[in-house]
């Protein structure tokens, strides 16, 4: 329904005359007169818009904008203002479309870059993010403005250029806290504990209660296997605030990890009464009691986990989900190597690709591919191998076995690390496959069989020794690696809390006897670091019989 022009000019001499006297309520109370009519003039709807913003009503704000841009498609202040209050709103989407359309229209207004940079990276666009907030430090260069840049780099995985935008802002002033944190933050993410932990405690000596720094430097300590310190910085975060529930559920991981498996379910409920909804918590109180071998309180808790709101929750949800049916997997079906397990295991090592070789072999100190080599020298003297990597991953074992080797086909669940071992030129065949499966299906037999760092992810073994001992020719040899479980333990496996299991001597012995294999040799030695600690194993060395 039209308005007249007449009742048109009364009624903005009104709302102005309201507005200068202050007496917004009775000025709103003027807008349902308008409200939902299509009224060409920007003028009104400004007026009406500087009313909303003194009533705090968003939603109206940005209807005026909308109807002022009719008007008024150039204005760039409008385009601003309405992107700001969609962004209000949670409206993100639209409110990066009003930034970029304010941009296109003032490409000097530096406030919508930062606002547009922001929502890319709230967005999960950190590229986006990093270059709008590259462009509005050409204008505008402020310290908390580059430390966003940093942190949009950091998202975006490129920290080393990240690291240089902290760094400028730490030469102009060193103890710039926000700069401190980001930059020990990034140091953590590149995995160089020494420097994070150096930034996280410059930091601390400015701020000394500050829980998510002290928080973060237990995660540190957790993470390099100093578990007494780092159960001493939660327990000092949590003197200073008992309510936060991540802070107990961290604790009670820590305290895990040191056996204190008492105090660490004291934790975890803590944890579940301040924040019952968690589902992290639930997943950690199942590998608790995994570890207690409760196994019928194990999976309750694993299920809970699962019918949390996991994708509101958490940071990853999708990976979390795969990792829950994997430990109900292993307890429900510990014999079978069902799509549960391999979907985690394909996707763990998909997310690792990358990183993989330069993580295991400098950050951990992986050994295992240069042992087995030692072993293969001792006992094989054929060069003319036909060779199976099972569970070949990037290939670490490739340049050995090629100096036995004729030919060689690599397996691995996972796409990603089967793309990085191709990059090597070094393998006949490269498959995605499940490794037993594989076997069972290949038309070669095989003179030649390694698995380094694979039975770690298996509970039950014997599909694959009887798939090998089908496959490999008279005296072939099959040489893997297993993490050591002491046989006073009296189990042929255990799963442990990372996932990933123990095997022992006893039960290998008993796969040797069981599929026709001799077993040659065994050395006992450190496998690799896992949180700054050494993981003890074995590898192994077997010879078919027949």
């Amino acid at each position: 329904m039209a308005i007249s022009k007449q009742k048109l000019h009364s009624l903005k001499n009104d709302l102005i005359k309201f507005i200068q006297s202050g007496q917004f309520k009775k000025a709103e109370k003027l807008y349902p007169s308008v409200r939902g009519r299509e009224i060409q003039d920007a003028e009104l709807w400004r007026l009406f818009a500087s009313v909303h913003a003194q009533r705090g009503n968003i939603a109206e704000i940005a209807y005026c904008c909308k109807n002022i841009i009719k008007t008024c498609p150039e204005d760039h202040l409008t385009a601003f203002n309405y992107g700001a209050a969609l962004q209000n709103l949670e409206r993100n989407d639209e409110a990066i479309q009003q930034y970029e359309n304010c941009i296109k229209i003032s490409p000097g207004y530096i406030n919508a870059y930062t606002n547009c940079a922001y929502l890319y990276l709230l967005t999960g666009h950190p590229e986006k993010a990093a270059n709008y907030y590259r462009r509005s430090l050409e204008s505008n260069e402020t310290p908390e403005l580059r430390i966003q840049y940093g942190q949009a780099l950091i998202a975006s995985d490129n920290r080393e250029i990240a690291l240089q935008q902290f760094n400028y802002v730490l030469h102009n002033n060193p103890e710039d806290r926000h700069a401190l944190f980001s930059t020990a933050q990034c140091y953590y993410e590149m995995r160089d504990y020494t420097d994070s932990e150096k930034y996280y405690l410059k930091f601390l000596s400015l701020d000394s209660k500050n829980i998510n720094a002290i928080n973060n430097l237990g995660r540190l300590y957790e993470e390099t296997g100093k578990y007494e310190l780092a159960i001493e910085k939660y327990q000092q975060a949590i003197e200073i605030d008992s309510s936060i529930a991540i802070i107990h559920n961290n604790l009670g991981k820590a305290l895990v990890k040191m056996g204190n498996l008492i105090e660490a379910e004291k934790e975890f409920d803590r944890c579940v009464q301040l924040a019952p909804e968690y589902p992290e918590t639930y997943f950690n109180l199942g590998k608790l009691y995994n570890d207690k071998s409760d196994i019928k309180k194990a999976k309750e808790y694993f299920s809970k986990a699962l019918s949390m709101d996991i994708e509101k929750s958490m940071e990853k949800p999708d990976e979390f989900v795969l990792a829950v049916k994997y430990f109900l997997s292993n307890l429900d079906s510990p014999e079978s190597f069902d799509e549960d397990k391999k979907a985690f295991v394909a996707n763990l090592f998909d997310g690792y690709a990358n990183k993989f070789d330069l993580h295991l072999v400098q950050g951990l100190q992986y050994k295992t591919p240069e042992i087995i080599n030692e072993l293969m020298l001792s006992h094989i003297s054929k060069k003319d191998n036909i060779t199976l990597d099972l569970g070949c991953g990037t290939g670490l074992c490739c340049k050995y076995l090629s100096k036995q080797s004729t030919h060689i086909t690599g397996v691995d669940l996972s796409p990603g690390m089967i793309d990085k071992a191709r990059e090597l030129d070094c393998y006949n065949d490269l498959v995605v496959g499940e490794i037993s499966e594989f076997i069972n299906t290949s038309d070669r037999t095989f003179d030649l069989v390694v698995a380094a760092d694979v039975f770690v992810y298996i509970g039950v073994l014997k599909d694959i020794f009887h798939a090998c001992s089908n496959n490999m020719s008279s005296n072939a040899y099959l040489i893997f690696s297993t993490e050591h479980l002491p046989d006073e333990a009296n189990e042929n496996y255990r799963l442990l809390e990372s996932g990933r299991y123990k095997h022992s001597n006893t039960y290998i012995n008993q796969l040797s006897s069981d599929y026709d294999f001799a077993l040659i040799d065994r050395k006992f030695c450190t496998l690799r670091k896992e949180n700054g600690k050494d993981v003890k194993g074995c590898v192994v060395v077997m010879r078919k019989n027949h």
